[in-house]
């Protein structure tokens, strides 16, 4: 709105100008120069701010964090975060694996992911990465393994969860009833 102000604002200093100009009158015609050029210094400014006031991010994506109802009308800082955007396509899922099936764990190695909202339809992934230091949490600790997903990209949003199977041999049943016994046997030899 002001910027459609000053457009009439200064149509109408150019009409004074002109008219000014027509009849030979020098003290009226810098008069309208000076309020012509004052007019489109403040059309100039306008246009300055509205381009400032456009947010633009550097990527395309989804915002995850961040609401643009609370930043309407509201002055900025620079370098304030107001949205936080991950990028539509190409997500890698970190998986924690629990430390005592690390030496099962190798690059390449293929799986499949469940997510919560949509258990029903599982997704194959691939892993990329095993970060090499352990995490603590919830009284356990557990290796972060990066991953990457071969399909069902659309299913798959920032910030889900899900139950993660990745193929790491083959065992009979009574193998892995035995499994937990066998590891505290193993950690009671080892004290």
């Amino acid at each position: 709105l002001e910027l459609a102000r000053h457009d009439s604002e200064i149509a109408s200093a150019e009409a004074d100008f002109r008219a000014a100009m027509a009849a030979h009158d020098r003290q009226a015609t810098a008069i309208a120069r000076a309020r012509l050029e004052r007019e489109r210094a403040l059309k100039a400014l306008v246009e300055q701010r509205l381009e400032r006031a456009e947010l633009r991010a550097p990527i395309e994506g989804l915002i995850i964090s961040g609401d643009p109802g609370d930043a309407t009308g509201m002055p900025v800082q620079r370098g304030e975060t107001l949205f936080e955007i991950a990028p539509d396509d190409g997500y890698e899922v970190h998986l924690l694996v629990d430390e005592r099936d690390a030496h099962r764990l190798q690059e390449g190695q293929v799986g499949t992911l469940a997510l919560r909202a949509r258990p029903d339809d599982p997704v194959s992934l691939r892993v990329v990465a095993i970060h090499p230091v352990a995490e603590s949490g919830d009284g356990a600790r557990r290796l972060r393994v990066r991953a990457t997903l071969d399909d069902g990209h659309a299913a798959a949003r920032p910030g889900q969860s899900g139950i993660a199977h990745l193929e790491a041999g083959r065992t009979t049943l009574g193998g892995r009833l035995a499994a937990p016994l066998r590891r505290a046997l193993d950690d009671w030899r080892w004290r």
